[in-house]
């Protein structure tokens, strides 16, 4: 295999990535959905850190600057993205089917009194967030 097919084989999964962003909203693969495709983001990622530490990598600037331009998400530790990994992805409605619709019994710091209304704000704001992306994984620079 010469490069030039390397290079054919990267575009080709990067069209595979915009595609399912097209359909889902986000660079988010869920391996249920498409496991070759969520197997290559992952490979994208282990790439990118070696060549941020100017190690042997496939990965270059212009695939850096095409794959920022998509919304690719670099890092998805436990914190940064909800992981959806091996769950169908749910409908905000599924999900508040699911019993997420009521507040937590916790208290707050501050005041040692539930915030059940801060708490259904957020869910508000899940909700939107889920209708207008049609998923719930959220990247950790997303406001």
């Amino acid at each position: 295999e010469n490069l030039g097919d390397k290079d054919e084989e990267w575009m080709n999964s990067f069209n595979k990535l915009k595609a399912y962003k097209s359909k889902y909203g986000d660079c988010i693969v869920n391996q249920g959905i498409d496991k070759a495709l969520h197997l290559w983001v992952l490979r994208q990622r282990e790439l990118y850190e070696l060549y941020k530490k100017r190690k042997d990598s496939t990965m270059t600037a212009d695939r850096v600057r095409m794959l920022n331009e998509e919304g690719f998400v670099w890092e998805s530790r436990n914190g940064d993205v909800i992981d959806l990994t091996n769950r169908k992805r749910k409908t905000i409605d599924n999900a508040c089917d699911d019993g997420l619709n009521e507040a937590p019994q916790k208290m707050t710091k501050k005041s040692g009194k539930r915030d059940d209304k801060k708490w259904l704000s957020m869910l508000d704001k899940l909700k939107k967030y889920g209708e207008q992306h049609g998923t719930l994984a959220i990247s950790a620079n997303h406001d």
